[in-house]
């Protein structure tokens, strides 16, 4: 028999909380019995934004992605840990680097503030996930932040680790990650900023008479006011 149980922490105080959970139950002979396991919960100031593509618990497939994100192709897909009726969905991308971004709304943030994220070892290889910032999600400039598969704190399959990015000066950002082979989840930090209207283009391809070559390009941009 399965039963969900419903697990809160205290809001009072925001931040990472970790330690050891202990359940009382009577086992077949009807003695009480302890059963600890790892516990680890994170309690978020009001409103920050978050994504923990959790979907259906009864699909490893099924996953939420809060309004106003970007999934820029096919090359990133839903996989998830656990089992049926308890599956924790995550984000993770094919063998290649090829439009694999996963971008966040407009977010604000303070100087010196921070957004975390799991990063997932899903697989041994060269692989990554390098962090970009931009203020309109056409210019991204360098990665701010790369994290490898090769990481020590990685060191076995199905394994993650949160790491923390800084936003340096005060403004209104997107954040996208470029997803090479690896996994995320839990993308924590920066408040959504209301944008009136959104527009985030793809791809285009023009029409053409018979017999002309198909014109075909990409554009990617974004209206906001």
């Amino acid at each position: 028999e399965n039963i969900d149980i419903d697990i809160t922490l205290p809001v009072t105080t925001p931040g990472n909380f970790a330690g050891q959970l202990s359940i009382v139950y009577l086992n077949a002979a009807g003695a009480a019995t302890t059963y600890t396991l790892p516990f680890t919960g994170s309690v978020l100031a009001e409103g920050t934004w978050f994504c923990d593509f959790n979907g259906s618990k009864t699909s490893a497939s099924t996953a939420l992605y809060p309004q106003g994100t970007v999934v820029e192709s096919s090359t990133l897909y839903a996989a998830a840990t656990g089992s049926y009726n308890s599956y924790d969905q995550y984000l993770r991308s094919y063998n290649r680097r090829d439009a694999n971004k996963f971008i966040t709304p407009k977010l604000h943030f303070e100087a010196g503030q921070t957004m975390t994220f799991d990063a997932l070892k899903v697989q041994t290889g060269a692989y990554d996930i390098q962090v970009y910032i931009s203020t309109d999600r056409v210019e991204w400039g360098s990665a701010v932040l790369t994290v490898s598969n090769t990481d020590s704190r990685l060191a076995a399959t199905n394994t993650r680790y949160t790491y923390t990015l800084t936003v340096p000066e005060a403004g209104d950002y997107y954040i996208a990650f470029d997803i090479y082979g690896m996994g995320i989840d839990n993308i924590i930090g920066g408040q959504k900023v209301e944008v009136a209207h959104d527009l985030y283009i793809k791809g285009v391809t023009w029409p053409h008479e018979a017999g002309e070559s198909i014109k075909s390009g990409s554009a990617q941009t974004q209206i906001g006011r």
